[in-house]
């Protein structure tokens, strides 16, 4: 079926989700096209930034969700990142608030 054998885990845990993770290709995914919409359109136009960080709050999400569970090590870079997406969030709030007006009736 495939390449890898998840017969026995490796003794890390994160050496283990990252070994299933590349024989589902699921790193491969996320990590080469979800991030491509956010990093081509921050730079170019004041529009899209509120758009990018719609994009890219749940890969944040998960960047910290990884750090507090399996390496902590890391988590202070993490927060850090996470600190920043909040800090453009509030900066453009006005551009996010149709986001949670109630619909029309009708």
């Amino acid at each position: 079926m495939g390449r890898f054998r998840l017969s026995e885990p490796a003794g890390d845990l994160i050496a283990w989700l990252g070994l299933i993770l590349m024989a589902s290709a699921f790193l491969i995914l996320t990590m080469t096209r979800e991030p491509s919409l956010p990093r081509t359109s921050f730079p170019y136009h004041k529009k899209t930034e509120p758009f990018a960080l719609v994009i890219l709050a749940p890969i944040i999400v998960n960047i910290v969700a990884f750090h507090i569970y399996l390496s902590p090590d890391l988590l202070p870079v993490a927060l850090l990142v996470a600190a920043l997406e909040l800090f453009l969030a509030w900066y453009y709030r006005a551009a996010f608030a149709p986001l949670f007006k109630p619909p029309p009736p009708g």
